[in-house]
This record gives C-alpha cells, sequence and structure tokens, in this order.
C-alpha cells in the first residue's frame, strides 16, 4: 500500500519539467546500487540494462529499469534470479524503478543463442539494438535477422491486441499511448500494406510524447485518428458456400445477427475453446471477434465499443463465458496468415472450427514457415516461463481445464512438427488418457494443487523437449535450450 502511494506521487512529480534532473539521478543511484551489490559475485557473469535511457520514450518516473542477468554455465539460473529479486524487493528505490514482473536471466552459452536474443529484443523497434552492461560496461549489439523481424511482429501484434483491441489490461493512458503508438509503428514498418500512412496521426503521436501533460486531452483524439489507419484498407470475403453452425444459445446467435446492421460492424467470427465436452452446446470460453470498419469513426462510435462489449457479455450462461476482442478485416487476415498468435496453430484451427455470423469464407493463406517462426518463438517463450517461475506458480490454484488446454496445445504442436496432419478430433476422453491418465478422478472445474502440478509439469517439460528436437532441424542452436 505505501509502495502504490510513493508511486502515484512520484508519477504526479514527473509533470513537473524541472524534476526531470532530479528523477535522472535517483534512477542512475539505483543502477549503481545494483551494480555495487553484485560486482565481483563469481556466478553473476554480467548484468545488462536493456532499456534505452536515452530513448525520447523513456520518461524517467514512469518507465522500468529492465535488466538481463548473465550466469556463469555451471550455477543455478533461478537461485541467483531469487537472491536479485529478495535484493530488489529490500530497498524501495530499487522496488520503484526496477520492472520486477519479466526479469530474464540466463546462462554465457544460452545469451549466445540467435533464438534467445530474438526473444529478449521483441520489443525492439530499430534496426539495430544496443545494450550496456553496468557491471563491464561492454556493448552488447544486434542487428535483426528474419526471426528476430518476427518477434518484434508478434509482440506488436499482441500489444495491439492486449492495450487496444481487447483492452485486457488497465493501464495509465501514458502507457496505452506508448503501447500503441509502438505496436502501429512496427506493424506500419513489417506490413505497409495494412496500415495507412498518416502524417496527422504521426504528428499527434509527436505532440504527446514531447507533452505527457496533455495526454489526458488528446488520448480521445488519438485512438479515434488510431482507428482511421487501422480500418482504411477493406479485405472482402466470399460467402460460404456451405453454412457452418455453432452450438451457441439461439437468443445469441439472434443478437449477433441484429447488431451486424449496425454501420460499423462487417461481421463477427465465433472460436470456440481447444476442448469441448458436448456435441449439442458449445462450453467453456467462446473466443469472439467483432469485425469493425472505417465507418467506426462516425458518431463517436469508437468511443462506445465498452458498452457494446457488456451488451454482447450479458448474454453468458454459467456453462459459457464469452471473451470479445474488436479487429478490422486486414488485421484479422494479417494475424491468421503469418501466425501472430500465442499459439502457433491457432490459425490452422481456426480455420477448420471458426463461425462468421454472416458465413463469410476467411480462408486464409497460412504460411508453413511462418508457423515455424512462430513455434521457435513459442518454444522459447515457454523456456523463460519455466526459468522466470511464471509457469511454475499460475497453474497452481487454476481449473484443470487450463493445464489440460495447455497439455494439450503442446501435444498438438509436437505432432505438426512431426508430419502429421493437423486435426482435433479427439474427444475429452481420449486427450486426457493419452495426457493425463493419472487424473481420472480429477474433474476439469477442479483446482490443480502442488501435487498435480508436478506431474502436469512434467508432461509439459517432456512435450516441450520434443518440440526442441524438432525446431532443431530448423534452428540449430536451440540446442543449448536445456528444459
Amino acid at each position: 500500500m505505501f509502495k502504490q502511494l510513493v508511486l502515484k506521487i512520484v508519477k504526479f512529480l514527473t509533470y513537473i519539467p524541472f524534476l526531470k534532473y532530479l528523477f535522472k539521478f535517483f534512477y542512475l543511484h539505483s543502477i549503481k546500487k545494483i551494480k555495487n551489490e553484485f560486482k565481483g559475485q563469481n556466478s553473476v557473469v554480467d548484468i545488462i540494462l536493456t532499456s534505452n535511457l536515452k530513448s525520447r520514450d523513456f520518461v524517467y518516473g514512469h518507465s522500468d529499469l529492465n535488466f538481463l542477468i548473465i550466469v556463469d554455465n555451471d550455477c543455478h539460473p533461478k537461485a541467483v534470479l531469487k537472491d536479485f529479486r529478495a535484493f530488489i524487493a529490500s530497498h524501495l528505490e530499487l522496488s520503484i524503478t526496477v520492472n520486477q514482473d519479466y526479469i530474464p536471466i540466463l546462462t554465457e552459452s544460452e545469451l549466445q543463442t540467435d533464438t534467445i536474443k530474438s526473444y529478449l529484443i521483441r520489443k525492439s523497434y530499430q534496426d539495430l539494438v544496443r545494450w550496456n552492461s553496468i557491471l563491464t560496461e561492454k556493448d552488447y549489439t544486434f542487428y535483426l535477422r528474419k526471426q528476430d523481424h518476427f518477434a518484434i511482429s508478434y509482440n506488436s501484434f499482441q500489444n495491439l491486441d492486449y492495450y487496444f483491441l481487447r483492452e485486457k489490461y488497465q493501464r495509465t493512458k501514458r502507457i496505452k499511448f506508448n503501447f500503441l503508438y509502438r505496436s502501429i509503428q512496427n506493424i506500419k514498418k513489417f506490413y505497409p500494406q495494412f496500415i495507412l500512412k498518416d502524417n496527422s496521426w504521426k504528428e499527434l503521436s509527436n505532440k504527446i510524447k514531447k507533452h505527457p501533460l496533455i495526454n489526458s486531452f488528446l488520448i480521445r483524439e488519438f485512438i479515434k485518428n488510431s482507428w482511421q489507419i487501422l480500418t482504411h484498407y477493406e479485405e472482402s470475403y466470399p460467402i460460404n458456400q456451405h453454412r457452418k453452425r455453432l452450438a451457441i444459445p439461439h437468443d445469441f446467435s439472434k443478437y449477433l445477427h441484429t447488431l451486424t446492421s449496425l454501420e460499423f460492424i462487417n461481421d463477427f467470427t465465433l472460436t470456440p475453446t481447444l476442448i469441448q465436452n458436448s456435441k449439442h452446446e458449445i462450453q467453456g470460453k467462446l473466443f469472439i471477434d467483432v469485425h469493425v470498419n472505417s465507418n467506426i469513426q462516425l458518431k463517436e462510435y469508437s468511443l462506445q465499443l465498452d458498452n457494446l462489449k457488456r451488451g454482447i457479455k450479458s448474454y453468458e450462461k454459467d456453462y459459457i463465458k464469452f471473451r470479445v476482442r474488436f479487429t478490422t478485416d486486414s488485421l484479422y487476415k494479417l494475424q491468421n496468415e503469418h501466425a501472430f498468435y500465442p499459439f502457433p496453430l491457432e490459425a490452422l484451427y481456426r480455420k477448420k472450427k471458426t463461425v462468421s455470423v454472416l458465413n463469410k469464407n476467411y480462408n486464409f493463406l497460412i504460411n508453413h514457415d511462418d508457423i515455424i517462426l512462430a513455434s521457435i518463438h513459442f518454444l522459447t517463450t515457454q523456456f523463460m516461463r519455466f526459468r522466470s517461475h511464471q509457469q511454475q506458480t499460475e497453474l497452481i490454484g487454476s481449473k484443470f481445464i487450463k493445464s489440460l488446454n495447455l497439455m494439450y496445445k503442446y501435444f498438438l504442436l509436437s505432432k505438426y512438427l512431426k508430419g502429421k496432419e493437423f486435426t482435433t478430433s479427439m474427444s475429452e476422453k481420449k486427450i486426457r488418457e493419452q495426457l493425463t491418465p493419472q487424473f481420472s478422478e480429477l474433474d476439469l472445474e477442479d483446482p490443480v494443487t502442488e501435487e498435480h502440478w508436478k506431474i502436469i509439469k512434467a508432461q509439459l517439460l517432456y512435450l516441450l523437449k520434443e518440440i526442441r528436437d524438432e525446431l532443431i532441424k530448423h534452428d540449430s542452436s536451440l540446442k543449448v535450450l536445456k528444459f
């Protein structure tokens, strides 16, 4: 509670121009404190500052210090990470300035892996990336490769999704602006055919960056202009000859058809979760994409999307929950054709299972090479999650269905990489027999305990090793990833 109060005070004070240098000193003092604590420790080879303090986007008091820890090949990375986190948490100034949610740690040999570098520089939007060591003052320089371009594009799309299309994470207006601005800039850079070049949007962005105090007054105009450049290019999709149906409640289906009469909506696409218990009705989560068009700029529609989302979610039942996001036809095409989903085979799954309310045929040409790039990025992401404890704690206490879904995704990816046809026809019973025969007594809604997690973790790691062994054929440097 005290820390949150201090953070609010600090962020308020950052708007006072002459205090900028005071906050800069505060940050540099934090870096020096970390250097003095860990310099000379045998297990710590280097600590790299990956935040660019010279960037115009770095704001003292708002931005975080991000670090990458490099350890000796013979030491235990998780033990060093635990000590580093404890040191940060024990000093108020460090806990305020350092990003504690994400602290990657690698061995010396892992740092040499190109794929690991791709994962670490995924937030960049420069062709040349430079990091600086706080222990040795050595510069680390990386030129972007094809895998790097994928990682950056993927990360940009996910941030666009999280902070704009779904608004999954409610952050400050400045953070929302930064993520949205960078995401659109990167997508425009790599895929200019999908996003309109708009000088007024660029000028407005520069004005917000230079004058953060007026952010609150300009953010609505910025969001409206962002929709303008995202909806400029339209895609045309034919009507399906054979109607695909989905077993959703009749009143909800009727409601969605009514909404398609709104001038800014092109369609709704509905995607059920991977594992279904019943053939007669959709259960679990239903992912709903609302396809909007350029008319969203009219009549302040872009500012009423929360109301539309609430109206859709009012039709939820005990057995079915909705996950709503907004998209455009061109963004939807980009995401599917280039595998910009957290699960690399998501586009293949949607090709089989997704239903259009207006019966449109979203039959994309899915690039196999991009699925391989997505699979490599997915493998690296899962490796880093296990390394940083994220994966090892968040599933304990969650419903068993969440773990089973994750195991099944690993299983499907492993089979696909081995050259097997992608299919999701296995029943829940078959999936459980294949992946978790030990949990025959466990219901899908039951919480995962620490004892359950030990078995689930072993199964996940086994499948990840299979995935890694197949991907080594495409990138030999993946051999260094030890699960």
